[in-house]
């Protein structure tokens, strides 16, 4: 567990930058309006927006002690709630417009997960994805998820980018390597950490289609976790 704390810290730390600066460019157009008059319903909506951002750097903080006290607990969670909150935070922005979004996630499906690390792991594959397709490319992700025999369940991100060349295999997962231009090579590494500390699995899987398709499996809650 430390070796993990020590490699998922630094992507929590950058994480908390993003509802951080959120919240600074709020409170400056708050500012404004007190400044320029009222406008009670921008007021409204820019106070709401503020405390969401505060929600999430409080609950990445907490994500970070429950690291450094080695206490990762998972809990249900259902499976479609956390792949919308993923996808909000990955393809936000004018670069996603240009990708078709595909999602096939059948209700009622919950994983065991500390929920926002795999939000993280989520988010990341989804980044990865669009990514790959490129920056002018128009292109289609598609995230599929189904039900494993014995609980829990997979959840499968697909791309239309290039796919990953056949000599990088499972190297893929190792860190420093990419296959990005400018790419740092921690995100899938990151990815796969997550999995495994919920006692989930990440590959990368092969097949005739163009493109990337990564499977996520995670565990589902046992009588065991009930009763814990």
């Amino acid at each position: 567990m430390p070796e993990l704390a020590a490699r998922l810290a630094p992507a929590l730390v950058h994480e908390l930058a993003q509802p951080l600066a959120s919240l600074s460019g709020l409170a400056a157009s708050c500012r404004d309006l007190l400044a320029g008059g009222s406008d009670p319903d921008l007021s409204r909506s820019l106070v709401e927006e503020i405390g969401r951002q505060s929600e999430r750097a409080g609950r990445i903080l907490g994500a970070l002690r429950r690291l450094v006290a080695e206490e990762l607990r998972p809990r249900p969670e259902p499976l479609a709630a956390l792949i919308e909150e993923a996808r909000l935070l990955a393809l936000a922005g004018p670069a996603a417009r240009r990708v078709a979004l595909r999602l096939e996630i059948p209700g009622g499906l919950t994983v065991r997960a500390d929920r926002l690390l795999l939000e993280l792991a989520l988010a990341n594959l989804l980044r990865n994805a669009l990514e790959a397709i490129g920056p002018e490319t128009p292109g289609e992700i598609r995230v599929s998820a189904a039900a494993c025999l014995g609980g829990g369940a997979e959840v499968r991100v697909a791309d239309s980018g290039p796919g990953v060349p056949p000599g990088l295999g499972d190297r893929i997962f190792e860190p420093n390597v990419t296959t990005k231009a400018g790419g740092l090579g921690h995100g899938l590494p990151l990815c796969r950490d997550i999995a495994r500390a919920h006692g989930g699995s990440l590959r990368l899987l092969r097949g005739p289609a163009p493109g990337a398709t990564f499977a996520l499996t995670l565990p589902g809650f046992s009588e065991e976790d009930h009763h814990a």
